[in-house]
């Protein structure tokens, strides 16, 4: 299949709704690449492609997959169809080389592999914990954003049951953003600014607020 071929594909999930079919297409490129894990051409293409697989898949009609909205199990476990062989590549080039210094799409797209392996299985968090400061030295290079670390710490941070250090997750409760997830506005403020971001929490709070609002009103249940 022609590099063109390949470029209208992605270029065309952005266009339509994906479907579970298009994300195993883009896998099963990524895989016939057969990247040498020291070529970093090659790996950037391959993780440009893996990433757009990840998001196809979450993007797609739950319909589609054969879930309803609600059932997060059910969409889990399609998603496992990506996810299991991207966190199988991902663990083998980290343990070959630590993370290969990747830019633009390619970049996004590993980083993406990584925020999705699962938070209840100890041997990925373990993974996504080893990665925080190589992703964090990625955004100090400029190949990624300070969202991307604080999303990734954050997502460690509760997944070990402690508060998350830059309030990047948005758990609610009783219709409200949930504080409890913090340890305190002010020092989130201050961790955000120390790795660059440009929003702080406190300009976040009342978006925050509403998102869970509207939530929490489409789940009532109707008189």
């Amino acid at each position: 299949m022609s590099w063109v071929f390949l470029a209208l594909l992605v270029v065309g999930l952005q266009t339509h709704e994906p479907t579970l079919g298009d994300a195993l297409a883009l896998q099963r490129q990524a895989e016939a690449l057969a990247c040498s894990i020291q070529d970093d051409a090659c790996l950037g293409e391959e993780f440009r492609l893996r990433g757009a697989a990840d998001q196809a898949v979450r993007r797609s009609d739950p319909a589609a997959l054969g879930c309803t909205a609600s059932d997060l199990a059910c969409l889990a476990a399609a998603w496992l169809r990506i996810d299991k062989p991207n966190q199988s590549r991902l663990t083998a080039v980290m343990e070959a080389r630590g993370w290969p210094p990747l830019a633009g799409e390619a970049a996004v797209g590993a980083w993406s592999v990584l925020q999705h392996l699962p938070s209840a299985d100890n041997e990925t968090l373990g993974l996504r914990e080893r990665a925080a400061p190589l992703i964090l030295a990625e955004v100090r290079a400029g190949r990624l954003q300070p969202d991307h670390y604080a999303r990734l710490a954050d997502r460690n941070a509760m997944a070990r049951g402690a508060s998350q250090p830059f309030g990047t997750l948005r758990p609610c409760r009783d219709g409200a953003f949930d504080q409890s997830s913090i340890d305190d506005v002010a020092a989130v403020d201050a961790r955000r600014r120390d790795i660059g971001m440009d929003i702080l929490l406190s300009e976040s709070l009342r978006l925050y607020d509403h998102l869970c609002r509207q939530e929490s009103a489409s789940v009532r249940p109707k008189p």
